[in-house]
């Protein structure tokens, strides 16, 4: 199961910052938005998208002339009778190709006092081809009398269909394996996607493309990534949404044979574990132990026998380490009792 999650915005690529998508002239207010009726629906649902635009400085912003908001939202064109509340209706809705899109107008004040904030709400109830389709899309654009169509200052907010409009992530979360994620939806037009795999939550150094194949670091650790979707004209915004896969990645197991105890089984004579065949580079630690009681210090790969183990029979205990690798504890036979 893929968990999704949509990442609220990006000031710069892939950061925690509330993404802002803005070229040309900035807007002198904060540009937000927020899907205040879940982050996925189903037909029947209402979507409720929130726009707002907010003076965050403490004073008084003087507006260029004819500023004003722009909101646009976009679905799959079913007809000109359907009609869609909340906001300023610009001019109604036309079609671009499968999509419709209805624009709302609201002119700014010549002064805009220190926190003071507009907004508008978008009430929109779902239909069967909004979820074929994979969801629905709105922009909150800043505009001015010098502003043309390129330099819009404005930001995303997509809501996804639930089901097939979700990002997924194939393959087995096992390391050494390859990962492959699919963009679900990100919006209405064509894009360019750029990824980001994500181990615990930190970025994994060079790891920005829709494959990844899994290391010994990310052992039982949690593996995401974020997925980016730039629309066609190039904008400096992005629709940003999160796959995880569900499960930590399992570590592989390591090759570890039961340990032997060889040499001359009498006091002053040295015993050693052999431990043939366990996987490369594994990291070993030892424990010797006499009748079932550890032996203080022996710890190494061979054990001098003395007076105190005469009559008993050693074992050895090996632990076995590797990066990506499961932890493994063997424990060789008994020897026979120890000789004087």
């Amino acid at each position: 199961m893929i968990a999704l999650a949509v990442v609220a915005a990006l000031a710069f690529m892939f950061s925690a910052a509330p993404a802002q998508a803005s070229a040309g002239d900035e807007s002198p207010l904060a540009l937000t938005t927020k899907v205040v009726s879940g982050q996925k629906f189903k037909a029947g649902d209402t979507v409720k998208i929130r726009l707002t635009a907010k003076n965050t400085s403490k004073k008084t912003i003087e507006m260029p002339a004819q500023s004003g908001l722009l909101v646009s939202f976009a679905r799959q064109y079913l007809g000109e009778q359907e009609t869609l509340t909340g906001g300023f209706v610009l001019d109604g809705f036309g079609e671009d190709d499968t999509y419709a899109y209805w624009d709302y107008y609201k002119a700014l004040p010549g002064r805009v006092k220190a926190g003071e904030s507009f907004s508008t709400t978008i009430t929109y109830k779902a239909v069967a081809q909004d979820v074929a389709n994979g969801g629905v899309f709105a922009t909150l654009s800043y505009v001015n009398d010098t502003t043309s169509y390129e330099d819009l200052s404005f930001v995303f907010a997509t809501v996804p269909a639930s089901g097939k409009s979700d990002p997924t992530v194939r393959g087995t979360s096992k390391v050494g394996k390859l990962l492959t994620v699919a963009p679900g939806y990100t919006g209405v037009w064509n894009h360019n996607y750029e990824y980001q795999w994500l181990r615990n939550g930190k970025a994994i150094k060079g790891a920005t493309k829709s494959t990844y194949k899994l290391k010994a670091a990310d052992a039982g650790k949690k593996i995401s990534v974020l997925i980016a979707g730039e629309d066609r004209a190039g904008f400096n915004g992005w629709a940003v949404f999160e796959a995880n896969v569900a499960k930590k990645i399992a570590a592989l197991t390591l090759k570890a044979p039961t340990p032997r105890v060889t040499g001359t089984t009498k006091v002053g004579k040295t015993l050693k574990a052999t431990t043939s065949g366990w996987t490369k580079n594994t990291k070993k630690s030892y424990q010797w132990y006499a009748n079932g009681k550890k032996i203080k210090g022996a710890t190494k790969s061979s054990l001098k026998l003395t007076k105190a183990h005469a009559g008993k029979r050693i074992t050895v205990k090996v632990t076995g380490k590797k990066a990506g690798y499961k932890t493994v504890v063997k424990t060789s036979k008994k020897t026979v009792t120890i000789k004087r």
